[in-house]
């Protein structure tokens, strides 16, 4: 007898056991049911009268073929509880209670997750059902139908440039869509929902949705200016999630297109991203060094790093990832060394499992019950290997000499049961993203990505010129191309005035996250801290983000400006050399120097680019001068302190001030850059130095 033919009797040994109720210790409403195509009835134990209390059954319930069990409930009346700690209902996705959980409720409504209608369905073909009760209140408990149906088709969609092929994964069936307008297609997704091929193309810099199952139509743009390279649905919560190659960012939106949100702006090289939507996680890929696999919430939050560098089998260049949602597995392709490795959903039993994987470019993975499949784009194939490692497919080449199979998914068709959404129907005006253990989290629509261009773009909170929204957050990230800055110029600020604008504010940060430095924290209608001349706000470098927060009382117009960028200026170095000033270019090494014949022993040196002058301290002739250099220059230097000693030396250039150390005082003084209001502000050195200067923290 074969070990197959064992395992198969074992099986089959406990379905008869299970089904007969003859296992010791085991109560009455323990058993087995085999589905079919007729619905059959479940109720609990002495419906439609009172289920007795103290009871733990556990049924479970099997479908022939490889078929879906679909549970249609009638009633459903349990006592209520906390967390259904008293009277419970659990359906599970498979034959245990480890396997994922489908339905948890009590009481008289869905808890978690909600499905319409009733309307509960497997994704394989078994159910467990666990029926626990306490030892006080009771009700008439529930009852529902079900019936075995037959598991849908299934199809490979992969992209190849400038279309998408499909192949039958039951008879090989092949053939492709292609549209016009496509240029790159290098990721792809279907929803069988609603019989729609969502598709993201880098080359033409748009995601767009095609229905190809009913009424076949033409091709629609749903989003635009974006480079997608991972790209994955969420179906139960009608999401899509994709990474971006250019903005290094994860994004979402609902299926539409509408309501579309940045949650993770902060990778080096983002790649390959796939969704757990009962769980309510994201694991993406970021290609950089080290390479990382992470996870993180639905919304972005609580990211965790499960598996990360050389000896994890994470290179800068693994894009290939895939989910098995039955066991709670991660794969990925390294692209180095050809190497297939596993990680569990919460990092832990990372294996090397493979090393037969020596293909030059695996670019996306999908993996069934019965294979690893993934593309190649160098060698132009799809290739098949077996899940025990027994078989490796040659691959299949549907278009000799292609050499661009990328974006790969596996999909069921037509299936329209039900699948648990932890967002309930209006739950959020915008996007509804789920969270573990049944949360979620309401994104508003002012959460986005902006790219500042040369020509000026307008920004103004929701709802302007009319009152903002009560309870905001609005995150909005403005990049520019790298080595430009960006400029912000307002035109309105009204917002609710309070102390320390903690009710509303507006918050600008000098970066891609809140952790970086702060430019602008106002509220009111006049600029807090710090201040700006004329309402115009300017990043030091090529990203900033803007934080919008109001609360659930006072609103007002809110904010409206103007930003662009502006093309870094030229960086220079200023050294003394006694007497005289020299200046070396840092992009082109073109160097010069500024020469005064009353120099005597120049020691100290700053510039101010706003105005373009040179300060200079000469500790031989006692004085602090300036000249200026950039514009129209005086004839010549011109003296703003006199009897000092300048050692140390420094501008503050927002607040257009002077700081010097003075080595004979044996002070630091500090004055306006014309030379007015001279203060000595400590006194007590010994023997001072250098100084620097913080101008945004004071």
């Amino acid at each position: 007898m074969t070990l197959r033919t064992k395992v198969i009797m074992f099986h089959l040994l406990c379905f008869l056991i299970g089904f007969f109720g003859v296992v010791r210790g085991q109560t009455e409403c323990d058993h087995g049911r085999l589905a079919t195509t007729i619905p059959a009835t479940l109720t609990s134990p002495n419906f439609p009268s009172n289920y007795p209390n103290n009871l733990r059954c556990v049924i479970h319930i099997r479908s022939p073929d490889r078929g879906r069990i679909e549970m249609k409930f009638t009633t459903f009346e349990l006592e209520d509880s906390d967390d259904c700690a008293n009277d419970s209902l659990v359906i599970y996705d498979g034959i245990d209670e480890g396997d994922r959980l489908l339905f948890h409720s009590c009481g008289t409504t869905w808890t978690w997750p909600r499905f319409p209608d009733g309307l509960v369905e497997t994704s394989g073909s078994e159910a467990t059902i666990v029926f626990v009760t306490d030892s006080s209140v009771s009700a008439r408990g529930f009852s529902f139908e079900y019936r075995y149906i037959r598991a849908p088709q299934e199809v490979l969609f992969f992209t190849e440039e400038t279309r998408i092929r499909y192949i039958y994964r039951r008879n090989a069936r092949n053939g492709y869509f292609k549209e016009t307008s496509m240029k790159n297609v290098s990721a792809v997704d279907f929803d069988p929902r609603s019989g729609t091929l969502f598709y993201g193309d880098s080359g033409a810099r748009q995601i767009s949705r095609k229905k190809i199952l009913g009424t076949s139509l033409a091709s629609e743009v749903i989003l635009t200016d974006v480079d997608p390279f991972g790209f994955r649905l969420d179906i139960p919560s009608r999401l899509l999630y994709w990474t971006d190659a250019t903005l290094r960012t994860v994004s979402v939106t609902n299926l539409d297109g509408t309501h579309r949100s940045t949650i993770i702006t902060d990778l080096d090289h983002p790649g390959a991203i796939v969704v757990e939507p009962y769980k309510g996680y994201i694991y993406y890929t970021d290609m950089g060094s080290p390479g990382k696999l992470e996870r993180a919430d639905g919304d972005g939050g609580n990211r965790l790093i499960l598996a990360q560098g050389l000896g994890r089998g994470l290179y800068n260049t693994t894009t290939a990832l895939a989910i098995d949602l039955k066991d709670r597995v991660l794969y990925w392709i390294d692209s180095s060394h050809g190497y297939l490795y596993s990680v569990r959903y919460d990092g832990s039993g990372h294996q090397s499992l493979s090393s037969a994987y020596n293909t030059e470019n695996p670019f996306a993975l999908v993996v069934d019950s019965h294979a690893f499949i993934f593309t190649d784009p160098t060698e132009g194939r799809l290739r098949f290997d077996s899940r025990d490692f027994t078989v490796y497919g040659p691959g299949l080449s549907l278009t000799p000499g292609t050499k661009y199979y990328k974006g790969l998914t596996l999909r069921s068709l037509g299936f329209t049961g039900a699948e648990p959404n932890v967002c309930p129907n209006s739950a959020c005006s915008g996007l509804c993203l789920p969270k573990p253990n049944d949360q979620y989290r309401c994104v508003t629509d002012c959460d986005y990505e902006l790219t500042a261009a040369i020509i000026p773009a307008t920004l103004t909170s929701p709802n302007f010129p009319s009152n903002y929204p009560d309870n905001l957050r609005c995150v909005i990230h403005i990049r520019s191309p790298i080595g430009s800055r960006i400029e912000l110029n307002f035109t309105t600020f009204e917002l609710e005035d309070s102390d320390d604008c903690a009710k509303d504010s507006l918050v600008i940060y000098n970066g891609i996250d809140e952790g970086e430095k702060l430019l602008l924290h106002s509220c009111g209608t006049t600029w807090i801290w710090p201040r700006f001349p004329d309402g115009l706000v300017e990043t030091s470098g090529s990203e900033a983000t803007i934080v919008f927060v109001t609360d659930n009382s006072v609103s007002a117009r809110g904010f409206s400006f103007e930003y662009r960028y502006i093309r870094t200026p030229q960086e220079a170095l200023f050294f003394t050399a006694e007497t005289g000033i020299w200046y070396i270019y840092r992009r082109n090494a073109r160097n010069g120097h500024v020469n005064e014949t009353s120099m005597m022993n120049v020691s100290a040196v700053d510039f101010d680019p706003h105005s373009g002058f040179l300060f200079y301290g000469d500790s031989g002739a006692r004085r602090i001068s300036r000249i200026k250099i950039i514009g129209t220059a005086p004839s010549a230097s011109e003296v703003i302190v006199t009897d000092v000693d300048p050692f140390g030396f420094r501008l503050d250039i927002p607040s257009r001030l002077l700081y010097w150390t003075d080595a004979t005082l044996r002070t630091i003084s500090v004055i306006d850059l014309d030379g007015t209001h001279r203060s000595t502000i400590i006194s007590d050195l010994d023997h001072p130095g250098a100084i620097v200067v913080e101008p945004y923290e004071g």
